[in-house]
Protein backbone atom coordinates (compact mmCIF):
# COMPACT_ATOMS: atom_id res chain seq x y z
CA UNK A 1 0.00 0.00 0.00
CA UNK A 2 1.60 3.48 -1.05
CA UNK A 3 1.19 5.91 1.42
CA UNK A 4 0.12 9.19 -0.09
CA UNK A 5 2.12 12.24 -0.37
CA UNK A 6 0.75 14.13 2.58
CA UNK A 7 1.79 11.24 5.15
CA UNK A 8 4.89 10.88 3.93
CA UNK A 9 5.76 14.72 4.24
CA UNK A 10 4.55 14.69 7.74
CA UNK A 11 6.56 11.75 8.77
CA UNK A 12 9.96 13.12 7.02
CA UNK A 13 12.01 15.61 8.59
CA UNK A 14 11.61 19.01 8.27
CA UNK A 15 15.16 20.97 7.08
CA UNK A 16 14.79 24.15 7.03
CA UNK A 17 16.23 26.46 4.93
CA UNK A 18 19.30 28.86 5.63
CA UNK A 19 17.93 32.19 6.45
CA UNK A 20 14.50 31.51 7.17
CA UNK A 21 13.41 31.04 10.75
CA UNK A 22 11.42 28.73 12.66
CA UNK A 23 8.11 29.18 14.28
CA UNK A 24 7.16 27.59 17.44
CA UNK A 25 3.88 27.05 19.37
CA UNK A 26 2.66 29.97 20.87
CA UNK A 27 3.87 32.10 18.46
CA UNK A 28 7.62 32.24 19.03
CA UNK A 29 9.96 31.74 16.71
CA UNK A 30 13.36 30.85 16.55
CA UNK A 31 16.43 33.03 14.24
CA UNK A 32 17.79 31.58 11.51
CA UNK A 33 20.50 28.70 11.37
CA UNK A 34 24.01 30.43 11.68
CA UNK A 35 22.65 33.51 13.29
CA UNK A 36 23.78 34.23 17.28
CA UNK A 37 21.78 33.60 19.93
CA UNK A 38 20.81 36.57 22.67
CA UNK A 39 20.09 35.63 25.70
CA UNK A 40 18.85 37.99 28.98
CA UNK A 41 19.41 37.15 32.75
CA UNK A 42 16.79 38.86 34.77
CA UNK A 43 18.08 40.58 37.74
CA UNK A 44 16.68 38.72 40.69
CA UNK A 45 15.80 35.27 38.98
CA UNK A 46 18.87 33.47 37.98
CA UNK A 47 18.01 30.12 38.14
CA UNK A 48 15.22 30.80 35.29
CA UNK A 49 16.96 33.02 33.25
CA UNK A 50 19.73 30.00 33.16
CA UNK A 51 17.09 27.45 32.43
CA UNK A 52 15.32 29.32 29.79
CA UNK A 53 19.06 29.83 28.23
CA UNK A 54 19.49 26.32 28.13
CA UNK A 55 16.35 25.40 26.46
CA UNK A 56 16.59 27.92 23.74
CA UNK A 57 20.52 27.27 23.58
CA UNK A 58 19.39 23.57 23.04
CA UNK A 59 16.70 24.70 20.74
CA UNK A 60 18.71 27.00 18.37
CA UNK A 61 20.82 24.25 18.40
CA UNK A 62 19.05 21.66 17.32
CA UNK A 63 17.43 23.84 14.87
CA UNK A 64 21.24 24.58 13.24
CA UNK A 65 21.18 21.69 11.76
CA UNK A 66 25.65 21.60 12.38
CA UNK A 67 25.61 17.67 12.62
CA UNK A 68 26.64 16.35 15.77
CA UNK A 69 29.02 19.42 17.00
CA UNK A 70 26.45 21.38 18.00
CA UNK A 71 25.43 19.73 21.59
CA UNK A 72 28.50 20.84 22.58
CA UNK A 73 27.66 24.23 22.39
CA UNK A 74 24.37 24.53 24.67
CA UNK A 75 26.38 23.64 28.19
CA UNK A 76 28.91 26.68 27.38
CA UNK A 77 26.15 29.16 26.93
CA UNK A 78 24.35 27.79 30.19
CA UNK A 79 27.34 28.31 31.91
CA UNK A 80 27.69 31.97 30.18
CA UNK A 81 23.88 32.94 31.25
CA UNK A 82 24.26 31.58 34.72
CA UNK A 83 27.63 33.37 35.98
CA UNK A 84 25.81 36.60 33.87
CA UNK A 85 23.58 36.13 36.74
CA UNK A 86 25.26 35.84 39.08
CA UNK A 87 27.38 38.53 38.75
CA UNK A 88 24.43 41.02 38.80
CA UNK A 89 24.75 43.96 40.55
CA UNK A 90 23.76 44.31 44.26
CA UNK A 91 20.37 44.89 45.27
CA UNK A 92 19.60 47.17 48.27
CA UNK A 93 18.62 44.73 50.40
CA UNK A 94 21.84 42.96 50.20
CA UNK A 95 23.31 46.80 51.09
CA UNK A 96 20.82 46.93 54.02
CA UNK A 97 22.72 45.44 56.84
CA UNK A 98 26.19 46.98 55.74
CA UNK A 99 24.88 49.99 56.28
CA UNK A 100 23.01 49.40 59.61
CA UNK A 101 26.26 47.85 61.03
CA UNK A 102 28.12 51.12 59.78
CA UNK A 103 25.76 53.55 61.27
CA UNK A 104 25.62 51.20 64.74
CA UNK A 105 30.11 51.73 64.63
CA UNK A 106 29.54 55.59 63.86
CA UNK A 107 26.97 55.75 67.28
CA UNK A 108 29.89 53.80 68.94
CA UNK A 109 32.26 56.21 68.01
CA UNK A 110 30.27 59.12 68.87
CA UNK A 111 29.94 57.89 72.66
CA UNK A 112 33.13 56.71 73.07
CA UNK A 113 34.46 60.64 71.89
CA UNK A 114 31.68 62.44 73.97
CA UNK A 115 32.84 60.66 77.75
CA UNK A 116 36.26 61.28 76.80
CA UNK A 117 35.18 64.94 76.59
CA UNK A 118 33.60 64.55 79.61
CA UNK A 119 36.44 62.89 81.95
CA UNK A 120 39.34 65.08 80.53
CA UNK A 121 38.00 68.14 82.52
CA UNK A 122 36.60 66.56 85.13
CA UNK A 123 40.16 64.91 85.63
CA UNK A 124 41.85 68.41 84.74
CA UNK A 125 39.71 70.27 87.89
CA UNK A 126 40.48 67.28 90.31
CA UNK A 127 44.44 67.77 89.45
CA UNK A 128 43.66 71.45 89.81
CA UNK A 129 42.45 71.34 93.41
CA UNK A 130 44.59 68.32 94.65
CA UNK A 131 46.40 69.46 97.42
CA UNK A 132 49.11 67.26 100.58
CA UNK A 133 49.44 68.59 103.66
CA UNK A 134 53.07 67.59 104.47
CA UNK A 135 52.65 69.33 107.77
CA UNK A 136 54.81 71.94 109.54
CA UNK A 137 58.94 72.23 108.70
CA UNK A 138 60.42 71.64 104.46
CA UNK A 139 58.83 70.07 102.20
CA UNK A 140 61.41 68.08 100.95
CA UNK A 141 62.31 66.82 104.28
CA UNK A 142 58.97 65.31 104.43
CA UNK A 143 58.89 63.76 101.22
CA UNK A 144 61.77 61.97 102.24
CA UNK A 145 60.80 61.05 105.31
CA UNK A 146 57.49 59.62 103.60
CA UNK A 147 59.92 57.60 100.74
CA UNK A 148 61.68 56.17 103.70
CA UNK A 149 58.46 54.93 105.23
CA UNK A 150 57.16 53.57 102.53
CA UNK A 151 60.30 51.44 101.75
CA UNK A 152 60.63 50.70 105.34
CA UNK A 153 57.26 48.99 105.12
CA UNK A 154 58.03 47.02 101.35
CA UNK A 155 61.12 45.57 103.44
CA UNK A 156 59.86 45.08 106.53
CA UNK A 157 58.54 41.13 105.59
CA UNK A 158 62.16 40.79 104.14
CA UNK A 159 63.40 42.08 107.72
CA UNK A 160 61.32 40.38 109.75
CA UNK A 161 62.43 36.83 108.38
CA UNK A 162 66.43 37.91 108.14
CA UNK A 163 66.53 38.86 111.85
CA UNK A 164 64.63 36.02 113.92
CA UNK A 165 64.27 32.38 114.21
CA UNK A 166 62.39 32.05 110.80
CA UNK A 167 65.72 30.72 108.82
CA UNK A 168 66.67 28.54 110.74
CA UNK A 169 63.22 26.90 111.37
CA UNK A 170 62.04 26.52 107.72
CA UNK A 171 65.91 25.66 106.13
CA UNK A 172 65.54 22.40 109.04
CA UNK A 173 61.94 21.52 107.93
CA UNK A 174 62.83 21.87 104.17
CA UNK A 175 66.07 19.35 104.86
CA UNK A 176 63.41 16.81 106.88
CA UNK A 177 61.03 16.59 103.65
CA UNK A 178 64.58 16.24 101.55
CA UNK A 179 65.58 13.17 104.03
CA UNK A 180 62.11 11.50 103.87
CA UNK A 181 62.04 11.54 100.59
CA UNK A 182 58.99 13.60 100.24
CA UNK A 183 59.22 15.54 97.01
CA UNK A 184 55.61 17.93 97.82
CA UNK A 185 54.33 16.52 101.07
CA UNK A 186 53.76 18.24 103.26
CA UNK A 187 53.47 21.39 100.81
CA UNK A 188 55.54 24.21 100.94
CA UNK A 189 53.06 25.95 102.56
CA UNK A 190 52.23 23.94 105.13
CA UNK A 191 56.10 24.26 105.75
CA UNK A 192 55.96 28.08 106.15
CA UNK A 193 52.84 28.12 108.07
CA UNK A 194 54.58 26.37 110.67
CA UNK A 195 57.80 28.03 110.46
CA UNK A 196 56.22 31.03 110.65
CA UNK A 197 53.86 30.10 113.83
CA UNK A 198 57.45 28.11 115.29
CA UNK A 199 58.75 31.41 114.94
CA UNK A 200 56.07 33.31 116.41
CA UNK A 201 56.47 31.03 119.90
CA UNK A 202 60.20 31.55 119.98
CA UNK A 203 60.27 35.12 119.49
CA UNK A 204 57.18 37.01 121.48
CA UNK A 205 58.89 37.84 124.12
CA UNK A 206 61.01 40.18 121.34
CA UNK A 207 57.75 41.50 120.14
CA UNK A 208 56.01 42.38 122.82
CA UNK A 209 58.82 44.16 123.98
CA UNK A 210 59.34 46.08 120.82
CA UNK A 211 55.39 46.91 120.72
CA UNK A 212 55.65 48.08 124.49
CA UNK A 213 58.65 50.33 124.06
CA UNK A 214 58.83 51.17 121.01
CA UNK A 215 55.69 51.10 118.84
CA UNK A 216 53.04 51.84 121.57
CA UNK A 217 54.45 55.22 122.54
CA UNK A 218 54.79 55.95 118.82
CA UNK A 219 51.20 55.50 118.66
CA UNK A 220 50.66 58.20 121.61
CA UNK A 221 53.04 60.52 120.07
CA UNK A 222 55.03 60.30 122.94
CA UNK A 223 58.13 59.69 121.23
CA UNK A 224 59.33 60.76 117.65
CA UNK A 225 59.98 58.08 115.02
CA UNK A 226 63.53 57.80 115.27
CA UNK A 227 63.39 57.06 119.07
CA UNK A 228 60.32 54.74 118.53
CA UNK A 229 62.82 52.77 115.63
CA UNK A 230 65.85 52.69 118.46
CA UNK A 231 63.14 51.17 121.24
CA UNK A 232 61.78 48.30 118.74
CA UNK A 233 64.86 47.11 117.15
CA UNK A 234 66.78 46.80 120.53
CA UNK A 235 64.93 43.31 121.55
CA UNK A 236 66.24 42.10 118.11
CA UNK A 237 69.48 43.21 118.64
CA UNK A 238 69.95 41.40 121.60
CA UNK A 239 68.40 37.99 120.21
CA UNK A 240 70.99 38.35 117.44
CA UNK A 241 73.82 39.19 119.30
CA UNK A 242 72.90 35.72 121.40
CA UNK A 243 72.72 33.82 118.67
CA UNK A 244 75.31 35.14 116.21
CA UNK A 245 79.28 33.85 117.07
CA UNK A 246 82.35 35.19 117.26
CA UNK A 247 83.96 33.73 114.52
CA UNK A 248 81.23 35.21 112.13
CA UNK A 249 81.48 38.58 113.76
CA UNK A 250 85.25 38.57 113.69
CA UNK A 251 84.86 37.72 109.98
CA UNK A 252 82.45 39.98 108.80
CA UNK A 253 84.68 42.97 110.92
CA UNK A 254 87.45 42.03 109.02
CA UNK A 255 85.99 42.19 105.51
CA UNK A 256 84.39 45.57 106.36
CA UNK A 257 87.81 46.84 107.10
CA UNK A 258 85.99 48.15 111.12
CA UNK A 259 87.79 47.73 114.14
CA UNK A 260 85.53 45.29 116.50
CA UNK A 261 84.22 47.81 119.32
CA UNK A 262 85.11 47.30 123.16
CA UNK A 263 81.72 46.11 124.03
CA UNK A 264 79.63 43.67 121.84
CA UNK A 265 76.51 45.38 122.62
CA UNK A 266 78.00 47.88 120.14
CA UNK A 267 78.31 45.82 117.17
CA UNK A 268 76.69 47.91 114.28
CA UNK A 269 73.92 46.49 111.93
CA UNK A 270 75.81 45.98 108.84
CA UNK A 271 77.93 43.40 111.05
CA UNK A 272 75.51 41.85 113.09
CA UNK A 273 72.74 40.59 110.42
CA UNK A 274 75.00 38.63 107.96
CA UNK A 275 76.93 37.20 110.68
CA UNK A 276 73.31 35.99 112.21
CA UNK A 277 72.18 35.47 109.04
CA UNK A 278 75.46 32.54 108.28
CA UNK A 279 75.40 31.37 111.66
CA UNK A 280 71.39 30.42 111.42
CA UNK A 281 72.25 28.89 108.03
CA UNK A 282 75.20 26.86 109.79
CA UNK A 283 72.87 25.55 112.75
CA UNK A 284 70.04 24.12 110.12
CA UNK A 285 72.73 22.66 107.94
CA UNK A 286 74.03 20.75 111.28
CA UNK A 287 70.30 20.01 111.94
CA UNK A 288 69.35 18.90 108.21
CA UNK A 289 72.90 16.35 108.63
CA UNK A 290 71.49 14.66 111.33
CA UNK A 291 67.91 14.15 110.56
CA UNK A 292 69.46 12.52 107.35
CA UNK A 293 71.49 9.63 108.82
CA UNK A 294 68.70 6.98 110.12
CA UNK A 295 66.95 7.98 106.85
CA UNK A 296 70.07 7.33 105.08
CA UNK A 297 70.62 4.28 107.01
CA UNK A 298 67.44 2.54 105.91
CA UNK A 299 67.75 3.51 102.46
CA UNK A 300 70.78 1.62 102.81
CA UNK A 301 69.35 -1.82 104.35
CA UNK A 302 66.65 -1.82 101.76
CA UNK A 303 68.82 -1.48 98.69
CA UNK A 304 71.50 -4.51 100.20
CA UNK A 305 68.18 -6.89 100.89
CA UNK A 306 66.85 -5.92 97.33
CA UNK A 307 70.09 -6.75 95.61
CA UNK A 308 70.16 -9.73 97.09
CA UNK A 309 66.88 -10.93 96.22
CA UNK A 310 68.08 -9.83 92.63
CA UNK A 311 65.62 -7.15 92.25
CA UNK A 312 67.75 -4.66 90.63
CA UNK A 313 65.14 -3.33 88.38
CA UNK A 314 63.25 -2.55 91.45
CA UNK A 315 64.29 1.47 92.85
CA UNK A 316 64.87 1.22 96.26
CA UNK A 317 63.78 4.46 96.96
CA UNK A 318 60.32 3.63 96.48
CA UNK A 319 60.55 0.38 98.81
CA UNK A 320 62.38 1.96 101.28
CA UNK A 321 59.58 5.09 101.66
CA UNK A 322 56.94 3.03 103.95
CA UNK A 323 59.68 2.28 106.64
CA UNK A 324 60.78 5.93 106.80
CA UNK A 325 57.63 6.96 107.19
CA UNK A 326 56.54 4.66 109.94
CA UNK A 327 59.81 5.27 111.71
CA UNK A 328 59.16 8.69 111.77
CA UNK A 329 55.64 8.48 113.36
CA UNK A 330 57.26 5.57 115.67
CA UNK A 331 59.54 7.58 117.24
CA UNK A 332 57.47 10.85 117.35
CA UNK A 333 59.59 12.73 114.90
CA UNK A 334 57.53 16.02 114.97
CA UNK A 335 57.58 16.67 118.14
CA UNK A 336 61.20 15.65 118.57
CA UNK A 337 62.34 17.99 115.48
CA UNK A 338 60.49 21.15 116.59
CA UNK A 339 61.15 20.74 120.30
CA UNK A 340 64.28 20.60 119.66
CA UNK A 341 64.33 23.60 116.84
CA UNK A 342 62.65 25.70 119.51
CA UNK A 343 64.67 24.84 122.23
CA UNK A 344 68.01 25.04 120.18
CA UNK A 345 67.89 28.83 120.59
CA UNK A 346 69.76 30.25 122.95
CA UNK A 347 68.08 32.36 125.78
CA UNK A 348 68.57 36.10 125.51
CA UNK A 349 69.97 37.52 128.90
Amino acid sequence: MRASPRTARERSPRVLAPGRPRALAGGTSLPAAGAPVRVRAAVGSAEATGGTAAVETGLAARSTGAGRGAPASAPRAAARCADGAHTAPKTPERIAPFRARLRWWGRIGCAVASATLLVVPAGAALAETLTIDLGQGSVSAQIVRLFLLITALALAPSLLVMVTAFTRIVVALSLLRSALGLQSSPPNMVLVGLALFATFFVMQPQFEQAWREGIAPLLEEEIGPEEALARASAPFRAFMLAQARDEDLALFFDVAGIDPPAAREETPWRVLVPAFVVGELRRAFEIGFLLYLPFVVIDLVVASLLMGMGMMMLPPVMVAMPFKLIFFVLVDGWRLVLGGLVAGFAPVG
